[in-house]
C-alpha cells in the first residue's frame, strides 16, 4: 500500500524494505519536497484484535509499535494525523512513548461529531423522512419516533448530545425509509465480542445493573483480552469500544463511573441474537 501511494506521488519505494521503512522514505521525500502530508489511519488495532489467539501477537505489536513510531519524528512534516481503533492509543502498547496525539474519544467538543442529531436528521433528510412517511403509511410523529428508537441513542461524552448512527441511517433512506431492519449491526464481526462474552459468561438479564469506571472504560488494552480470565468490567469496555454499549448517564455516587446500555433497538435486537446463537451452539455441543 505505501508502495502504491509512493507511485502516485511520483515516489519510488523499495517493496522489500520492512513496512516502517517504506514509511519513513515516503515521509522524507515529501519533507524534501517541503510538503505537508495528512494520515488517515482507520482500525489502527484491527491486526491485534484478529489476533488474540495467535502466538506470534507480541511480534505483530512490535511491528506496529515501529511503524506507527515513525509518525512521532515527523511533526514539522504532518500536517494532520487521525486514527481511529477499538483501544485509546496512549494504553496500546505498540504507541508506547508517543504523547503527541490527543484523544477525543469522550470529549464534549467532539462528542457529534460521528453522527447525525435530532435537528441534523430532521434538516438533512427531510426529502427522504417524507418518501419514508409515504411508502410505510405512517404519521411523522409516529415513523420519527420509530426510526429513533431504531437507529438513534448513541452517546459519547457523559454530558453529549445523543446521536444517529450515520451507516443505518444512510442503509434506511436508501432502502426506501420503510424497512426497519438492523443495518449497521449486521456489518461486522461479532466473533471477538462473543468470544470474550463466553469467557465471562455474559448475562444479558443482569450485566447493567451496575457502573463501570470511567478510567477503564477509556484506557483498557485490548491485547489484555488474550488472557483467559477477562474481567465483566473488560467485556462491558470492549463493547462500549465497539458500538455495541453506549453511555447512559453518570453514576451519581461516584462521578467517575458511569453506566452502560444499549444505544437502540437495532443494537439490542442484533446481538441479543447473536449471543443466543453462541449459547445455543454450546448448549448443542455439550458444552
Amino acid at each position: 500500500m505505501l508502495v502504491a501511494i509512493g507511485r502516485k506521488y511520483q515516489i519510488v519505494l523499495d517493496p522489500q524494505k520492512p513496512c516502517r521503512i517504506a514509511f519513513k522514505h515516503l515521509l522524507d521525500a515529501f519533507q524534501d519536497r517541503g510538503e505537508k502530508v495528512a494520515i488517515l489511519i482507520d482500525e489502527y488495532d484491527k491486526v491485534i484484535s484478529d489476533n488474540l489467539d495467535n502466538s506470534e501477537l507480541p511480534d505483530l505489536q512490535q511491528v506496529l509499535s515501529s511503524f506507527y513510531s515513525v509518525i512521532k519524528s515527523y511533526d514539522s512534516t504532518i500536517r494532520f494525523a487521525f486514527l481511529t481503533g477499538v483501544t485509546k492509543y496512549a494504553k496500546l502498547s505498540v504507541f508506547s512513548g508517543m504523547n503527541n496525539l490527543n484523544d477525543i474519544s469522550m470529549s464534549d467538543d467532539y462528542a457529534t461529531m460521528f453522527g447525525y442529531t435530532q435537528e441534523e436528521l430532521e434538516q438533512n433528510f427531510a426529502p427522504y423522512i417524507e418518501r419514508g412517511m409515504e411508502k410505510s403509511g405512517m404519521a411523522r410523529d409516529a415513523y420519527l419516533a420509530k426510526v429513533k428508537d431504531m437507529y438513534d441513542g448513541y452517546k459519547f461524552s457523559p454530558f453529549g448530545e445523543a446521536v444517529y448512527n450515520p451507516v443505518s441511517v444512510g442503509k434506511f433512506f436508501a432502502e426506501g425509509g420503510r424497512l426497519f431492519m438492523s443495518y449497521w449491526a449486521d456489518t461486522g464481526n461479532t466473533k471477538l465480542l462473543m468470544d470474550v462474552a463466553r469467557k465471562t459468561n455474559f448475562n444479558l438479564a443482569t450485566e447493567f445493573g451496575e457502573s463501570v469506571s470511567l478510567s477503564g472504560l477509556s484506557n483498557f488494552d485490548i491485547a489484555g483480552l488474550a488472557r483467559t480470565n477477562v474481567k465483566k468490567d473488560e467485556l462491558s469496555w470492549l463493547l462500549y469500544q465497539c458500538g455495541y454499549l453506549t453511555i447512559d448517564h453518570l453514576d451519581p455516587v461516584d462521578e467517575m463511573s458511569i453506566f452502560l446500555r444499549f444505544p437502540n433497538n437495532e443494537v439490542t435486537v442484533a446481538f441479543s441474537a447473536s449471543l443466543l446463537g453462541m449459547y445455543t451452539d454450546d448448549q448443542l455441543e455439550g458444552n
